[in-house]
């Protein structure tokens, strides 16, 4: 599995159809190189320096790679229920499970609890 690390947008000195392109930490283009070798059929996957998984798809002209790391997952190495919706991270090898921290949770919760107040509160005022 290769890693193609940190995605930095660089503005072309002769714009063609795009004026910018997308470059790895150790220079490889987006376009020229990287979307070539990620054509294989696999699931691409795009995450942050925090790990987190932002985007994922099967074909990777799909994915905006600005600031993020891209790589290609095996069918069989893709979690049941997996989603990009911020709850699954990338640890290096495989697509796991994010934990979340106790603080996000409370104030989740908190969130949840205002709503369902405001709810109840604005179903009970009428009457």
């Amino acid at each position: 599995m290769k890693i193609y690390r940190n995605f930095k947008k660089y503005h072309l000195e002769v714009p063609t159809f795009i004026d910018y392109t997308f470059r790895t930490e150790d220079g490889q283009d987006w376009y020229e190189t990287v979307l070539k070798e990620l054509d294989n059929g696999l699931l691409k996957i795009a995450f942050e320096s925090d790990s987190l998984i932002r985007t994922c798809g099967y074909d990777a002209t799909g994915l905006y790679p600005e600031n993020r790391s891209v790589t290609s997952i095996e069918e069989k190495d893709i979690p049941e229920g997996f989603t990009a919706n911020g709850e699954w991270m990338f640890d290096g090898e495989k697509i796991v499970p994010r934990i979340i921290p106790h603080e996000e949770s409370v104030a989740k919760a908190s969130e949840r609890k205002a709503y369902y107040i405001t709810v109840a509160t604005n179903a009970i005022n009428p009457l």
